[in-house]
């Protein structure tokens, strides 16, 4: 899974995190936190809505364990922004409907 502000040659140390962070307007730091919190803005809100394993576990009426398994088996893509991880909403409904 390719990271935002990375290429596959080169990951980034953490002072280079730290500098785009710092160096970042700040609507794009409004924008990373929103994400990161499950609020998307914007016309893609409802396509692109995060949210934590522990919510998709509530959502989907399972385990988080079982979440992962989902996750190792292929069938859910966690997104990562820097070590945050997060699973679309719109990938929880579209796994629910191929197993409907």
């Amino acid at each position: 899974m390719k990271r935002i502000g990375t290429n596959e040659a080169h990951a980034p140390t953490l002072p280079e995190v730290l500098a785009m962070v710092a160096t970042a307007a700040p609507d794009m730091l409004a924008q990373i936190r929103d994400l990161l919190n499950g609020r998307a803005t914007g016309k893609e809100a409802d396509s692109c809505r995060l949210v934590t394993f522990s919510e998709a576990a509530r959502l989907l009426n399972i385990s988080r364990t079982s979440i992962w398994r989902l996750v190792r088996a292929g069938h859910l893509k966690p997104a990562t922004l820097l070590k945050a991880r997060r699973l679309r909403e719109s990938d929880l409904r579209n796994l629910v409907s191929r197993v409907a």
